[in-house]
Order: structure tokens, then sequence, then C-alpha cells
């Protein structure tokens, strides 16, 4: 798609998941709902839940995401 890593978010629910994302240079949301928060330490940030993340799109061209904790 032409985007850098560093401007990519990645959304995963396990482990393997979350380490390719971070070894790839991107922030992740890893959600705990397969696995444990601790099991996904790893990730930028953890969701307890897919709902509690919202993504709205913000001005000229970017996303604008919130997780709710």
């Amino acid at each position: 798609l032409g985007f850098a890593p560093a401007r990519c978010i990645v959304v995963e629910d396990a482990p393997a998941g979350v380490d390719a994302a971070r070894r790839g240079g991107m922030r992740c949301i890893a959600v705990a709902t397969t696995h444990t928060a601790d099991e996904l330490h790893a990730a930028t940030v953890v969701a307890r839940d897919p709902r509690s993340i919202s993504v709205s799109p913000s001005n000229p061209s970017g996303l604008v995401v919130t997780v709710r904790r």
C-alpha cells in the first residue's frame, strides 16, 4: 500500500502476530480474547475487547485510533 511501517497499526490476538508486527516496525494493538494481556505484553497497547477500539477519520488523510481500557 506504500505506507511506512511506522505509520501502520496492526490489530492482533496472538503473541506471534504481535511479535511479527513489532519486528516489522509497526505499532500493535493486541486484543486479549484468545490470550491473556500478560501473554500479549509486547504489544503497544492491549485492549480487553475489540469493541473498545474505535477508528475515526482525521484531516487531511489520517485516522485517529482510540483504545478504551
